[in-house]
C-alpha cells in the first residue's frame, strides 16, 4: 500500500481539498507528536543515565585508588609514611657513609648510633707489578691477559720458569686447575667460576697488579692461599707452577688481632681489627680486610651485621654503612610523615565533592522554558516540519535546550547521592572495638555557598586533620591515630555479588569501600541503573526496562501511523464522495434547465 498516493481532488468544486485534509489531520497528528516527544524524552533520558553510569564507574576506578592508597579492589598501600632524619653528633652536617631506610613499621623516637666499624671484605693486591716497557729480565713486565698464555707468563721476567701440562692452585681450600697453554684470562675465569670458592681474581691494568678479593662481605668473607692453609681433604695448599707467587698472591694468611679480644675492654668492642701480613712489603697487600659491621645504639645495645646493611628489625630501620662512617656517632630521629596522607585525603574529598556536585546538578536542573519564563512553553524535540524552517545552528541550540533537565528529580540519582552522604558521615566500625567518623578528624559537611551548602559536600579543617594524623587528638579519643584513620578509609568490606550483601557489609567497610559499594549497587550487574537503562553494547542493551519502554513507544507509534494513514484516506474519500455528489447534483440541474428551456 502506497502511504503517499497521487490524488487529483477539487476538480469539480474548485476547493483546495489537500489543504483542508491537512488541517483536519493536524489535530489528529497532535497525539502522534505527543508520543514521538515522549519517545525522544525516553531516548535522551536513557543516554544521559548511561553517561552517568560511565561517569560513576570512571570515578570509582580513579578515586577509590587515589595515589594508589585507597584501592578497595587491590588492598590498601601505606597511608601515612615514617621518615627519619640523620645528624652527625661529631661533625655537624656530615653524614657521609651513613644513611637510613625507614619502614612504615618504624617506631617514633630518637636514638644515637655509634659506628665502630663498617662491614668489609678481603681485597688483596698482589705485590708483583706488571706494566711498562721493560725487558724480559725486568720485574715490571708488561702483559696482556687476553692473549698471553700461562707458559709465556711464567717463562719471562726476572725468574723465568718453564712449565707444561697442568697443575693446581689452592684458594680458600679449593683447588683450581691451571693449564700451561691457558691464557691468563682463561685461568682467572676458571678461578671466578669455581663453585663455592668465594673469591674472584682480576687484573688492574692501570696499576699492573693482580687482585684477589672475596665475593662475600663480613668477617667470614676472607681470601686465603699458601702457607698455613689446606687443600681439599686436608692436603697441603698448592701453588702450581708457582703462579700465585709470580702474581704476588702467595701465602695470603694474615694475623688478625681484635682489640676487644686482647684487652676485654668494652670500649674496644667492635673496633676494626689489626691485619698483619707477615713477611710482606709495606704497604700491606690488604686494601681492605674482612670484618663485620659493628654499631652501638644509645651506648649499650650492640648490633653486628656481616653486610653493609644493618637491619634493626625491632625499630623498623635499615642502616647503610660505608667505611667513611667509622668512628662517628649519628643521631636518628624518626617521626611520622603525614604529608602524603594529608594530600591523599584532601584529593579524595575534592573528588568526592565534585561527584556530589555533578549528581546534584543532574537531578536538580529543571527543564528550561522558552524565553526563560516560569510558565513559558518547555523546549521540546523538534518535528520534521519545524526543522525544515530552521538553520543547523538553530536546530543545535534548540535541541541543547530541549534535552537539558531530562534527569530532573530522578529518584535513582537522588537515592545514590543520599546514600553517599549518609555513609560518608556514618562512623566506621574499625574491627578493633573502636569506631571513627570523619567529623572526629576535622572533616564536616556544609561546604559551599548558596544552594550548594545543603547538598552534602565536605570541608576539611587542615589543622585538625594534621593533628589527628600526628596523634595529637589521642588524649581526647584514643581511637584517633594515623593507623585508625587509614583503617577508616581503607578497611576492606569483602567481595559481594548482590546489592543486599553489599548493604549488609556497609557498616564495617571503610569509606572507600562504601563508595565503591554504592556505585556498584547502581552500575553493577544487579545495579538499579543497570537494570533500568542497560549498557549500550552490553547483553542488556535492549532488554532493560527503558529500552522496553522505547520499544513499546515504537510499537504504539507504528499503530498510530497506520491509523492516521487510514484516517487521511477516510478524509480524502469523504471529499471525493462530496465531489461526486456535487457533480451528480449539477448534472441533474443541467438536465432540468435544459428540459425547461426546450419546452418553451
Amino acid at each position: 500500500m502506497n502511504p503517499n498516493p497521487i490524488r487529483f481532488t477539487g476538480l469539480f468544486s474548485g476547493m483546495d481539498t489537500q489543504s483542508m485534509v491537512n488541517q483536519l489531520m493536524r489535530a489528529e497528528n497532535m497525539r502522534l507528536e505527543r508520543f514521538t516527544r515522549r519517545r525522544q524524552h525516553a531516548v535522551w533520558r536513557q543516554e544521559d543515565l548511561r553517561g552517568t553510569m560511565s561517569h560513576l564507574d570512571a570515578w570509582r576506578a580513579t578515586n577509590t585508588a587515589v595515589g594508589g592508597l585507597l584501592n578497595p579492589l587491590g588492598g590498601a598501600q601505606p597511608f601515612a609514611t615514617m621518615t627519619s632524619t640523620v645528624t652527625n653528633a661529631n661533625a655537624a652536617g656530615n653524614t657521609t657513609g651513613f644513611s637510613v631506610v625507614t619502614s612504615n613499621a618504624a617506631s617514633i623516637g630518637a636514638f644515637d648510633v655509634e659506628v665502630r666499624s663498617a662491614a668489609q671484605r678481603d681485597v688483596v693486591r698482589g705485590d708483583a707489578q706488571f706494566r711498562g716497557t721493560a725487558t724480559n729480565n725486568s720485574s715490571h713486565q708488561q702483559i696482556n691477559v687476553s692473549t698471553m698464555t700461562m707458559e709465556t707468563f711464567m717463562g719471562t721476567g726476572s725468574s723465568p720458569t718453564t712449565i707444561s701440562g697442568s697443575s693446581h692452585v689452592t684458594i680458600n681450600g679449593r683447588n683450581v686447575l691451571i693449564n700451561a697453554n691457558d691464557t691468563i684470562e682463561q685461568f682467572m675465569n676458571r678461578v671466578n667460576n669455581t663453585e663455592g670458592l668465594g673469591a674472584r681474581m682480576t687484573f688492574d691494568a692501570f696499576r699492573g697488579n693482580f687482585v684477589l678479593e672475596s665475593t662475600g662481605m663480613g668477617a667470614n668473607a676472607t681470601v686465603r692461599t699458601g702457607t698455613g692453609t689446606t687443600a681439599p681433604g686436608g692436603g697441603v695448599a698448592m701453588d702450581g707452577f708457582g703462579v700465585l707467587t709470580r702474581m704476588g698472591l702467595d701465602d695470603i694468611n694474615p694475623t688478625i688481632t681484635h682489640a676487644y679480644t686482647t684487652s676485654s675492654d668494652p670500649n674496644d668492642w667492635g673496633l676494626p681489627p689489626t691485619v698483619t701480613d707477615a713477611g710482606r712489603a709495606v704497604p700491606s697487600r690488604f686494601l681492605s680486610s674482612a670484618r663485620d659491621a659493628n654499631i652501638i645504639i644509645d651506648g649499650d645495645l650492640r648490633v653486628t651485621s656481616s653486610n653493609t646493611r644493618v637491619e634493626l628489625e625491632g625499630l623498623g630501620l635499615t642502616i647503610n654503612l660505608t667505611e667513611a662512617a667509622q668512628g662517628q656517632t649519628f643521631r636518628i630521629d624518626t617521626q611520622r610523615d603525614v604529608t602524603a596522607a594529608m594530600e591523599t585525603i584532601t584529593e579524595f574529598v575534592r573528588a568526592y565533592n565534585e561527584l556530589i556536585r555533578h549528581l546534584n546538578t543532574l537531578h536538580s536542573t529543571p527543564r528550561p522554558r522558552a524565553g526563560g519564563a516560569v510558565r513559558g512553553a518547555l523546549f521540546e524535540p523538534l518535528t520534521d516540519e519545524q526543522r525544515a524552517g530552521m538553520s543547523d545552528r538553530e536546530i543545535e541550540r534548540w535541541e541543547e535546550q530541549a534535552r537539558t533537565g531530562m534527569l530532573h528529580r530522578d529518584d535513582d540519582l537522588r537515592r545514590i547521592q543520599s546514600d553517599m552522604r549518609r555513609w560518608m558521615m556514618e562512623g566506621v566500625d574499625l574491627g578493633n572495638g573502636q569506631r571513627l567518623s570523619l567529623h572526629q578528624i576535622g572533616i564536616t559537611t556544609g561546604y559551599g555557598s548558596g544552594p550548594e551548602r545543603h547538598i552534602g559536600m565536605l570541608q576539611i579543617n587542615p589543622d585538625v586533620l594534621q593533628n589527628a594524623l600526628e596523634g595529637g587528638l589521642a588524649h581526647i579519643n584514643p581511637a584517633i591515630n594515623a593507623e585508625n584513620i587509614e583503617r577508616m578509609f581503607t578497611r576492606p568490606g569483602g567481595v559481594h555479588t548482590t546489592n543486599a550483601q553489599r548493604n549488609e557489609a556497609m557498616p564495617e567497610a571503610g569509606l572507600a569501600f562504601r563508595l565503591n559499594f554504592i556505585i556498584e549497587n547502581a552500575t553493577g550487574l544487579t545495579g538499579t541503573l543497570r537494570d533500568r537503562v542497560g549498557i549500550a553494547n552490553g547483553h542488556d542493551a535492549t532488554t532493560n526496562r527503558m529500552s522496553r519502554q522505547i520499544q513499546a513507544y515504537d510499537s504504539r507509534l507504528e499503530q498510530m501511523q497506520r491509523w492516521l494513514q487510514r484516517r487521511e484516506s477516510h478524509f480524502f474519500a469523504m471529499f471525493a464522495r462530496m465531489e461526486q455528489a456535487m457533480a451528480q447534483s449539477q448534472a441533474q440541474m443541467d438536465s432540468i434547465f435544459a428540459f425547461a428551456g426546450g419546452g418553451m
